[in-house]
């Protein structure tokens, strides 16, 4: 897995929006209030709430950002039917089922890997861009031509989760 820093993920267009000073401190003081308001005793659901505020009160006030069925978070604009970014959030002190850069064969990279499948070849969502696996603290953010790739594309993967979503029903 190739890890990039932000200036490497970021597009250069988004490095070239200027911001304003005020703007700049209203997101220093969400993402102080954020970190604050993590708690590593809480169950992930608390976190979970408390990363949807965050991102609410930052940069994504348009769109809708909630829990759907078993996955944790999901983010998709305002009046679409389908999701741009899934998100699998584990409890800050879950060290075991969250990923690390040496290491993704663990449970948060198996869920969301399940999400996939089921929104791409089950809920025949084109729209994904991302999926994210964070802790609250370490955040992993995947393109989701990755998982197209790995998972979208193999027509005998997806045959045997369609086969195994349809015995689950």
């Amino acid at each position: 897995m190739t890890i990039l820093t932000p200036n490497q993920s970021l597009k250069k267009a988004f490095l070239k929006v200027k911001h304003t000073v005020a703007e700049i401190e209203h997101f220093k003081q969400k993402l102080h209030n954020y970190f604050d308001s993590l708690d590593t005793k809480q169950h992930e659901e608390n976190n979970k709430a408390v990363l949807r505020d965050f991102l609410l009160a930052t940069h994504f006030s348009g769109y809708d950002i909630n829990a759907v069925g078993r996955i944790d978070l999901t983010l998709k604009e305002k009046n679409s039917t389908n999701f741009q970014v899934l998100f699998e959030v584990k409890r800050l002190s879950n060290k075991a089922e969250m990923i690390t850069d040496t290491s993704v064969n663990r449970k948060a990279m198996q869920e969301l890997s399940y999400y996939y499948l089921q929104e791409f070849p089950t809920n025949n969502n084109t729209s994904l861009k991302h999926l994210i696996i964070t802790n609250c603290h370490d955040v992993y953010i995947f393109d989701a031509l990755v998982f197209y790739t790995h998972f979208g594309k193999n027509p005998t993967l997806k045959k045997e989760f369609l086969d195994f979503e349809a015995k689950s029903a």
